[in-house]
């Protein structure tokens, strides 16, 4: 029999084994290089370290400036206001005489604009007076004159008397006023008295805008 020869072996492009191709190679990584040092701050001079301080003192003395200022200035003006009770309030009064009605909550009287309170004819010495319902003590009388009008009509209430008195026959005086005027507190030592009295001395008409009494 004849023999037939084997052909020859052609080389496999294939890899004799299966499996994935190692990547290229990693290079090594470099060590980090620190960023150059910056250098150290000074420390805060003896200045600078009394800056917060001195801020923080100015605040406090300002502060305590407009307290005072608030205690010295406002308060003279708006705590007796506020505090203190008009005595006179709600208080029966009548007058010597009567011009017209007046409704002071309506900021009218006689048809005129005006929060008077009364109005009196025009005659020989006008009062109003207030009764305060039994004898009481009091320290302090305001007197507001009309708001409105020309000088002439506000100089209506000058001069005036204050005078007080506990049976409507003996009256007592305790300031007179003989300049023009908006507001008048008359000062006197503190008194007793049920009724208190504003009088003009002269022949005029009287009209006032509020009368307050505080103890």
């Amino acid at each position: 029999m004849d023999q037939t020869e084997a052909p020859p072996a052609v080389p496999s492009s294939e890899p004799a084994s299966s499996g994935t191709a190692p990547g290229a190679p990693v290079p090594a990584e470099l060590p980090a290089v620190p960023p150059p040092s910056e250098p150290a701050p000074p420390p805060p001079t003896e200045e600078e370290l009394r800056l917060p301080v001195y801020r923080s003192a100015v605040r406090w003395a300002l502060a305590l400036l407009a307290a005072i200022a608030v205690a010295v200035l406002v308060v003279p003006l708006v705590g007796p206001a506020l505090s203190r009770e008009d005595l006179a309030k709600g208080k029966p009064w009548r007058a010597s005489s009567k011009l017209a009605d007046c409704y002071p909550e309506k900021i009218t009287c006689g048809g005129g604009r005006t929060a008077v309170f009364f109005h009196t004819l025009e005659e020989n010495q006008p009062w109003v007076e207030i009764d305060l319902g039994a004898p009481t003590r009091f320290s302090e009388v305001l007197v507001y004159n009309r708001r409105d009008g020309d000088q002439g009509v506000l100089d209506r209430a000058v001069p005036l008397i204050l005078e007080v008195g506990d049976d409507q026959k003996t009256w007592r005086v305790l300031g007179e006023q003989t300049q023009s005027f908006g507001l008048w507190a008359p000062k006197f030592e503190p008194t007793t008295a049920r009724y208190v009295r504003l009088r003009s001395p002269r022949v005029t008409y009287l009209h006032l805008h509020a009368v307050e009494v505080h103890r």
